[in-house]
């Protein structure tokens, strides 16, 4: 058709506009395509390789390695496992390096240059590792004292991000990493190092699900005697030594029991005979009294028979001496004396005197012997019988205390039997408590982590998923944007040529062919910067993902092209510069044909406003503002998203660096340990804690996310708030706070995904640390929670560093280490601030520049009119600028706190991966630098459109003759 003709030349006539347009949409669709291609070069790269090198769905540590029958017992239940122990060495430049063994069926290494390391003394790298310490295959690196070969270089699917612990907010790469040797040397570090982590990971072929496994693991058996870490054996030894000295106190008490029982009843048996014995006695001592009574009462007859025989005697004898003729007279008490004397005064001379007066003195002596016995005799009889009474009476005493004594043996006996039997049901029950409350199984599975909740794993794609979304949305809005400004553009075309059009028709065009011609030149200009951008956009993939290679762990990317990515960066912005385009052309084109002759426009409402009270300056101004309302607006939306853009590269510089900054003031403890097994005596110059880290449901992402909950006591020195309250009340962190969403007085609840356990609690308050997603409660309230003993402790904060044996240590955070990470986080992010800020520079410029030089050129009747009246240059930049830059104040001002709105909202979003609540946070000195930028722009286009405004002639209003 002919009259395409003319498109060439509006396109030389108009080159500069144009090119504008199609350097926005090439510079939009670049910086789109190129995130949301990076974003799925990683994907498929990273999806690739894990498919490669089997990634596990999962992993877990033990305290006591699985034996060969437990891990074939998981493979048939539908888990394959495979052991992945590690230790932490110390490396180079006060570095630490986790070596593992050579894998081989999960997780397994993807060599990016050299071999695996086969032999003793050989190692491989994790890429980033070696580049940061400049070591290359071939070279030798010094491990825990040890030279060690490079032979290889390259990563592992589990460790895509490679930090130290799951909850780091961010690696470093230089500091920690890891490494790979032969099994033998790994062996040979197993039998060096007590330190060992028993990990393992697994892969399930669909019928088991994560869950049932970890059921699984913790009911396998546990033989606690193969516990080879000496920190463990020494808690399962006081353990194990505090239900032994239970047990056996309870049976020694059960043995002593038995023995009172035993001994009780001997002594009743005892007693009883003692009983019968003593009532014997009774019997006998009465028996025996009566008979020495009977004694008794013959005494005195007895004795004086006897001395009556014995003075007869004696009466005799002296009868005898009468008659022998001796005048002697003899008694009983001097017979032996007279006989005596007789004998000695005959001295032999009559011998048969001699054996007479012997005779009789024999007699006698023998007689009053015989009569001295009976009187002994009958005085001992009176003697037993006094005794016999009182035997008798002590018999009867005797009886009677035997008796009490056997009642109360009888009653001890019984009592004794009863405690032995009772003791006996207190030792089944201790027995019984023992078992099921001290039979400690000693669960074997420490952590339990699916892939899905491993940031090693899950945050490369996360990060890369945010940019992506993020972009794809932006583009769909500056798309629009650009495609309402070439429709403005069109219609500013047609307006200009309303005269022409109005003669085609005359001549006999129709509409559906000048719609058709008034729509080619910005299709053609769309779907050539279309194109353009779009490959550049694929070209700068490789520069897009610099800082996403350098800083997580995957092998070489390869350049995918995405069907959905072509049709958006090609089909999707002609379609809707087709559809706006076409609804607005065919808009203008419906005029009649006589209206468009006499370039008749249809007046806005807005322009009869009663402006009589203004000076004329003001009132041409006003009115030459709402005459070009629409470019107003279109100026105000495009002016606009460049704010956003520029509040959010501000924000994201703010955020970082407050974040920076919150950390080293909050945190006032220089060294913090988490112990993996405490000592009995913590360290005096050392502040206990106790922490537990648990799991919150985070709605950002509708996932979960890690949260440490940390009990202190109200003498900590580095905390000064307070914790008195309820049991289940907390303080939250404010970076808690921002990141879940928690307000005082709320009830949240935290789980812990091992136990499958959930705690409630309710925010007391919310306080100032940035550092991690910390809760605090007090110490004691919480051993009580988590049924810990009154003194237990696993963390300890000092001012300087602690000597603790490694073994025990599960980690240790230092304020140096946290502020920079923290400053690592600015670092990488700098660039994006750089290219976000350049971007809202480069739009708020260009859009503004072409919207005004539009609306100038609109204006060229009138301008040349009012030169021709005799004003100045600068009176009528006034008249026709100075309007712009009320549009420029006013969406400055609408703008900045409505983009400061919108990206508050956002902002969580963009950063929901991140172990830490971030605020998009702007200094005063950021909003100053911002506006000092919009008005350095407007300063500069409004330059530049002065310089065109010189240039309208003023032969202009001749061109303008009806």
């Amino acid at each position: 058709m002919i009259l395409n003709k003319r498109i060439i030349r509006e396109l030389k006539e108009n080159w500069v506009r144009y090119g504008a347009l199609a350097f926005l949409i090439i510079f939009s669709l670049g910086l789109v395509v190129s995130m949301a291609g990076s974003t799925d070069v990683v994907n498929y790269t990273i999806d690739k390789n894990n498919e490669k090198n089997q990634l596990e769905d999962g992993e877990f540590s033990v305290y006591v390695p699985l034996t060969e029958n437990q891990q074939q017992e998981l493979k048939k239940l539908g888990a394959r496992t495979e052991a992945a122990f590690y230790v932490d060495l110390s490396g180079p430049e006060k570095s630490v390096l986790r070596i593992f063994k050579n894998r081989n069926s999960i997780n397994t290494i993807e060599l990016e240059e050299g071999r695996l390391a086969d032999q003793r003394g050989e190692i491989v790298l994790e890429k980033h590792y070696a580049e940061k310490h400049g070591i290359r295959v071939g070279q030798s690196i010094e491990v825990d004292q040890k030279n060690y070969l490079v032979t290889g270089i390259g990563t592992v699917p589990d460790y895509s991000n490679v930090v130290q612990n799951v909850s780091d907010v961010l690696a470093d790469l230089k500091q920690f990493s890891i490494g790979f040797v032969s099994e033998s040397e790994f062996n040979q570090l197993l039998a060096e190092d007590i330190n060992v982590e028993y990990n393992y990971s697994y892969k399930l072929d669909g019928k088991l699900t994560d869950s049932e496994l970890k059921e699984k693991l913790v009911d396998l058996d546990f033989d606690k005697t193969k516990v080879a870490n000496k920190y463990m054996q020494e808690i399962i030894d006081t353990i194990e030594k505090g239900k032994n000295d239970l047990s056996g106190g309870v049976n020694d008490l059960a043995d002593g029991t038995q023995k009172l029982a035993n001994g009780a009843n001997s002594l009743k048996q005892g007693t009883n005979e003692l009983a019968e014995g003593a009532g014997s006695l009774v019997s006998g001592t009465d028996q025996l009294s009566s008979g020495l009574e009977e004694l008794t009462n013959y005494n005195a007859t007895l004795n004086k028979a006897a001395d009556d025989v014995f003075q007869g005697m004696i009466a005799q004898i002296n009868s005898e001496f009468e008659k022998m003729g001796m005048t002697v007279t003899v008694t009983g008490d001097n017979y032996r004396s007279v006989i005596d004397g007789l004998t000695k005064a005959l001295d032999g001379s009559d011998a048969n005197t001699v054996i007479v007066l012997n005779t009789m003195k024999a007699q006698l002596d023998s007689y009053k012997a015989f009569k001295d016995g009976l009187t002994a005799y009958t005085n001992g009889v009176e003697s037993a019988y006094s005794g016999s009474v009182e035997l008798s009476a002590g018999a009867d005493s005797l009886h009677q205390g035997s008796e009490a004594v056997a009642n109360g043996v009888n009653t001890l006996s019984n009592g004794s039997a009863e405690l032995n039997s009772g003791m006996g049901e207190l030792k089944n029950q201790v027995t019984n408590f023992i078992n099921e409350n001290m039979a400690y199984q000693y669960v074997n599975l420490i952590t339990f982590l699916e892939a899905g909740d491993n940031q090693r794993i899950t945050s490369c794609k996360s990060d890369a998923a945010i940019n992506k979304n993020s972009a794809l949305i932006a583009g769909v809005i500056i798309l629009t944007l650009i495609a309402y400004m070439i429709s403005v553009f069109v219609i500013h075309t047609i307006d200009k040529e309303s005269a022409v059009i109005g003669a085609l028709y005359s001549m006999g065009y129709v509409k559906k062919e000048l719609l058709k011609h008034f729509m080619i030149l910005p299709m053609l200009v769309v779907t050539a910067a279309a194109m353009l951008g779009t490959g550049l956009g694929f070209m700068l993939i490789g520069e897009n993902i610099k800082e996403n290679v350098a800083y997580y762990s995957y092998p070489g990317y390869a350049m995918v092209f995405p069907p959905y990515l072509l049709i958006y960066g090609v089909l999707l912005p002609i379609l809707i510069a087709l559809l706006v385009n076409y609804t607005v052309i065919n808009s203008k084109l419906s005029l009649a044909p006589l209206k468009l002759l006499r370039r008749e426009k249809k007046q806005h409402q807005l322009t009869s406003i009663d402006l009589k009270e203004m000076g004329f300056i003001n009132r041409y101004r006003i009115r030459q503002l709402l005459r070009e309302i629409r470019g107003n607006i279109t100026l105000f939306c495009g002016l606009s998203i460049a704010i956003l853009l520029m509040v959010f590269g501000f924000s994201i510089y703010g955020s970082i660096s407050a974040y920076v900054n919150n950390v080293a003031s909050d945190v006032e403890y220089n060294y913090l340990y988490l112990l993996k097994y405490p000592m009995e005596t913590a360290p005096t110059d050392a502040t206990k804690a106790y922490t537990e880290s648990l799991t919150a449901d985070l709605y950002l992402t509708g996932g979960e996310m890690d949260v440490t909950v940390q009990g202190i006591d109200d003498q900590n020195p580095y905390f000064d708030f307070s914790l008195d309250g309820e049991k289940n009340e907390v303080v939250i962190s404010d970076s808690v706070a921002n990141k879940f969403g928690y307000q005082v007085g709320e009830e949240i609840t935290l789980f812990d995904n091992l136990t499958d356990r959930n705690y409630n609690f309710r925010v007391k308050a919310v306080v100032n640390f940035a550092s991690g997603l910390y809760i605090f409660m007090d110490i004691k309230d919480m051993r009580e929670l988590f049924g810990q003993e009154e003194d237990y402790y696993n963390t300890l904060m000092s001012d300087q560093e602690l000597d603790i044996e490694a073994g025990r240590i599960a980690t240790v955070i230092t304020v140096d280490k946290m502020v920079a990470a923290a400053r690592q986080m600015f670092t990488m992010m700098y660039g994006l601030v750089i290219t976000i800020l350049a971007a809202s520079v480069l739009l708020f410029a260009i859009v503004m520049y072409l919207l005004v030089k539009m609306m100038i050129d609109k204006s060229a009747f009138s301008i040349s009119l009012i030169k021709v009246f005799g004003y100045n240059e600068r009176e009528i930049k006034k008249l026709y600028l100075g309007t712009t830059f009320y549009t420029v104040a006013l969406t400055t001002l609408i703008a900045i706190p409505a983009s400061k709105m919108i990206i508050n909202k956002i902002y969580p979003y963009m950063v929901s991966n991140v172990s830490a609540g971030m605020n998009a946070t702007m200094s005063p000195q950021s909003y100053l630098i911002m506006v000092a930028i919009i008005l350095s722009a407007y300063a500069i286009v409004n330059f530049m459109v002065g310089r065109h405004l010189k240039k309208i002639s003023l032969v202009e209003i001749l061109k303008e003759r009806e």
